[in-house]
């Protein structure tokens, strides 16, 4: 399906509200919820790990249920019209608890229920939003543009979430701050519709059962390898994420707000790199720039584990931003072959499946770094009324944010010089499902 410009840009939008909202709870939730609020780092770090199994289930399921969804609106866009408002509300209650820490039981109860629900419906929007990529655009050379365009939102949407929140924050309260970026979230996701588009042909046609569709994909090699790709790469940002604010305010001394220059430096100089990494992409293929990428970024935090400055830390940022754009960019152009070729095995777009997968095996890293932070947190003695931290709580921390991101890039670099599709295979596929969509979409 061709598509202008300007749609390819209004879709993009969606980017900048998802990205804002998810980085902001994986970022400070459970800084708010340990540091600020009181609970026991133990309690939050087991809590968020039973609800991202839960979560982590939920995916392939709201894929699935998004490819058999039938509709004379199309399989994708109902959910995110529908659900745009709720999820922005669920987005606010996350910063606004109801009880304060002389009830912890309730007030852990509520923190577990306000994460669930509000992954719950960004689960059902996010893989909606994304599931409509592989299908609205076709050739490498658009999948590199477009995406280009959506990675540079999600930064914008990362800076925004990483940087603002502790600020707005620090002077307004975490109430207000979820209020406003609920508000920002609900109106990029309603700019996004102007620019989604689905073809009517696979909008209607019915779709398999789940243990079919299940079983289709995992028996897909290319698609498991891009899996472990996946989840390394994850595991790799969401154990930065997760750690830097305890890092800035216990390593460096600079607070939280401290975690928010170092982010947003990281993500800053990203954003200004991911044009170039767009036309390495679009000249390279998915997966030569992926490795560059995971090697870069994987080298360039390690200087994090000697950093004692605020200078030394920026530096460290700034060099990471680099490569961190071609990360960001790649793996959806990597799935997205991964699609291409099951149309050619099955003769049937599967994108909500695929990406509902994805998605699950994204959320493992998650689980780890929950438990791995607060179980590090609490064996080497964490006081969060203390602003000084034993000295095995400060080696922990930088350990979680220099030498674990390295050894899972370097583990997904070997995986991805593994992943099959590429050279004459990459190009027979593309060859067969150009000519399945000019078939099915001529049909239609």
């Amino acid at each position: 399906m061709r598509q202008r410009t300007p749609h390819g840009l209004l879709y993009s939008v969606a980017n900048f509200g998802a990205s804002l909202s998810s980085f902001a709870v994986s970022t400070y939730v459970g800084y708010f919820y340990i540091a600020l609020i009181g609970l026991p780092p133990r309690w939050v770090g087991w809590g968020l790990f039973a609800f991202s199994w839960w979560n982590a289930l939920n995916d392939p399921v709201a894929g699935w249920l998004s490819d058999r969804t039938r509709t004379r609106w199309g399989r994708r866009v109902p959910y995110i019209a529908v659900l745009t408002i709720p999820l922005a509300i669920s987005f606010a209650a996350v910063w606004t608890p109801l009880f304060s820490i002389d009830r912890p039981v309730a007030l852990f109860v509520y923190m577990l229920l306000a994460v669930t629900i509000n992954d719950l419906l960004y689960t059902l929007v996010a893989i909606n939003v994304t599931a409509l990529f592989p299908e609205m655009f076709t050739t490498l050379a658009s999948r590199a543009r477009v995406n280009g365009w959506r990675q540079i939102m999600s930064l914008g949407g990362m800076i925004v979430g990483v940087v603002l929140a502790p600020l707005i924050a620090e002077r307004f309260g975490w109430p207000v701050m979820g209020v406003l970026f609920g508000v920002v979230l609900a109106g990029a996701l309603g700019l996004s519709l102007r620019g989604s588009r689905e073809h009517r042909v696979y909008a209607q046609a019915r779709q398999p059962g789940l243990g079919w569709a299940v079983g289709n994909a995992l028996r897909h090699r290319a698609f498991l390898v891009v899996l472990g790709i996946s989840f390394l790469i994850r595991l790799a940002l969401t154990t930065v994420n997760a750690t830097m604010p305890f890092y800035a305010s216990y390593v460096l001394g600079l607070g939280a707000s401290g975690a928010a220059w170092l982010l947003g430096t990281t993500l800053l100089v990203a954003l200004l790199a991911m044009q170039g990494w767009a036309g390495l992409l679009a000249r390279w293929g998915a997966r030569r720039t992926l490795l560059v990428a995971q090697l870069a970024v994987g080298v360039s935090v390690l200087p994090l584990l000697v950093a004692q400055t605020l200078p030394a830390a920026l530096a460290t940022a700034a060099l990471t931003g680099l490569s961190l754009a071609g990360l960001l960019i790649t793996p959806e152009v990597l799935l997205a072959e991964v699609i291409d070729a099951d149309h050619v095995r099955t003769g049937q777009r599967h994108e909500g499946m695929y990406f509902g997968l994805g998605n699950f095996v994204n959320r493992l890293p998650n689980v780890l770094q929950a438990v791995g932070v607060g179980e590090m947190l609490t064996l080497a003695g964490f006081d969060a009324a203390s602003t000084a931290q034993p000295s095995v709580v400060v080696l922990g921390l930088r350990v979680l944010i220099g030498g674990v991101p390295l050894l899972a890039l370097l583990l997904a670099a070997l995986l991805t010089w593994r992943y099959p599709l590429h050279g004459a295979r990459l190009a027979e596929v593309r060859e067969q499902v150009t000519a399945l969509r000019a078939a099915t979409e001529g049909d239609g």
